[in-house]
């Protein structure tokens, strides 16, 4: 889900703004590893409840310009619930860890994601949305 907005201001600029939302987003992990014959199956399970993400992005209207992302940041960042199958009495000692890293260091785990995120979309940008023609201004 998402909400989004365009402005086009009085010079010769454009503004991008949006929000995006999930709640009860998933995702889970198989491993398996061999040694000596053994051989151990492990899975994880991940749901996070709400995600919020604020954009902002801003073109100036010259030729060959290009969308620019001005903010980007994971403005929400729900409880993180963790499941860890395979690994016997392992299983609830990664699962308290996991709690640990959810209680006291989500926001610098959120701080960590942010840039590479925003250096991810501003390259969707750059190769996704086309340049605006200099015939059109």
């Amino acid at each position: 889900m998402g909400d989004d907005q365009l402005y086009l201001s009085k010079g010769k600029r454009t503004r991008l703004t949006a929000y995006y939302w999930t709640k009860w987003s998933k995702g889970h992990y198989d491993a398996s590893a061999e040694f000596m014959g053994i051989t151990v199956d492990a899975g994880v399970s991940a749901d996070i409840s709400e995600i919020q993400i604020f954009l902002d992005a801003e073109m100036v209207l010259t030729g060959g310009s290009s969308l620019q992302l001005t903010d980007f940041r994971i403005s929400q960042l729900g409880r993180i619930s963790v499941d860890v199958s395979g690994l016997g009495p392992l299983n609830w000692i990664l699962e308290i860890l996991v709690d640990f890293v959810d209680a006291f260091l989500k926001d610098w785990i959120v701080s960590l994601v942010e840039g590479p995120l925003k250096d991810l979309i501003q390259g969707i940008l750059d190769e996704e949305v086309p340049d605006i023609p200099s015939w059109l201004i």
